[in-house]
């Protein structure tokens, strides 16, 4: 039985409690936060041990993992603790928003080898990237041409859900997904970059972040792929979270519709409710269960972590470039590129 604990008792550190809860081989055992009151409720749910201070959590003695979902900004010390501490590490995107600590992290977690370090990229996990995921490698697109892909939340989500959307980006929060669904896929580097953004819409409202982020990324040998993500689709969407991926080959394509999920609901709005995660028998099943599957199970069976830090190191490397590319608006290259 794997014993963890959960860093963040946001939206994730909820979700994950409870897959946790719900996984035969797992259990909750301890919850650190920040706010007594939510730390409290969450730990009081599964019976686990509540702390305010995340290294008293670590020292404890009571779990062997940690589940990390603190914000954006906020991943690396708890992470480099966490490994200092001896514990499995199953990390929220992205591995950062500074490239030297992602480095660093990396280095860390490449020097101690028996513990699992793991980034959280779920859509590894995801029937439909699983179905791109097959078609390219039997060769059924042929040689790839371009990647076109597409993550955009509505505006509730840096106004009211996250109340520190002001220091991160939609670049940092949204394409990290994206960017790393086309690194799994082609199983190549990225090597320049070139971004534009825009800051108006939430600007006016009092957070100083980017509105919408495009980014136009070559990979090694010569893939482009076009990448664009934003949040102020209006709350109108009939989901929160809007999609697409779309593999171009010489051979043939594939697109992937990750709003429209074949479900279709009208009552009081329009909606497109997600079949990728949902309860069956009182139980969550879907994509993100199937994540935290292949973590126990590399630590129950001493498997490579199966999202490794590197893969989290590239991630942020190419972000990184992202975000300088947006700041001269120039064409970035990344330095392994070179």
């Amino acid at each position: 039985m794997v014993r963890f604990g959960i860093v963040g008792t946001g939206i994730m550190g909820n979700l994950y409690a409870r897959l946790i809860h719900e996984h035969p081989s797992a259990e909750v055992k301890a919850v650190a936060g920040i706010t007594r009151e939510s730390v409290e409720e969450l730990a009081s749910k599964y019976g686990a041990q509540p702390f305010l201070k995340h290294r008293e959590m670590y020292e404890s003695g009571e779990i062997d993992a940690v589940y990390i979902a603190t914000p954006d900004f906020a991943h690396a010390q708890v992470t480099e603790e966490a490994l200092e501490a001896g514990l499995h590490v199953l990390l929220e995107k992205p591995m950062t928003t500074n490239l030297q600590e992602a480095e660093r992290l990396a280095r860390l977690a490449e020097n101690r080898q028996q513990q699992k370090a793991m980034i959280r990229f779920g859509n590894r996990w995801s029937p439909p990237y699983l179905q791109a995921k097959s078609a390219l490698k039997n060769g059924t697109l042929g040689n790839v041409l371009a990647i076109h892909a597409g993550l955009h939340d509505t505006i509730y989500v840096p106004t009211k859900m996250l109340s520190w959307s002001y220091m991160t980006t939609p670049a940092w929060f949204l394409m990290s997904h994206t960017l790393d669904a086309a690194f799994w896929l082609l199983g190549r580097r990225a090597e320049k970059v070139y971004a534009t953004g825009s800051k108006r819409r939430l600007l006016e409202l009092g957070i100083d972040t980017y509105d919408l982020i495009q980014a136009q990324v070559t990979f090694k040998g010569g893939v482009t792929g076009i990448f664009s993500s934003g949040w102020v689709y209006p709350n109108s969407m009939p989901t929160t979270v809007s999609s697409f991926f779309e593999v171009v080959g010489d051979r043939g394509s594939i697109f992937l519709n990750l709003q429209h999920q074949t479900v279709a609901l009208a009552e009081k709005a329009f909606k497109f409710p997600s079949i990728l995660m949902s309860e069956v028998d009182g139980k969550m099943e879907g994509y993100l269960v199937h994540t935290l599957n292949a973590f126990i199970r590399a630590i129950e069976e001493e498997l490579p972590s199966p999202v490794p830090f590197a893969d989290g190191l590239e991630n942020v490397r190419i972000l990184d470039a992202v975000h300088r590319s947006l700041e001269s608006g120039e064409v970035v290259y990344l330095d392994h590129a070179r």
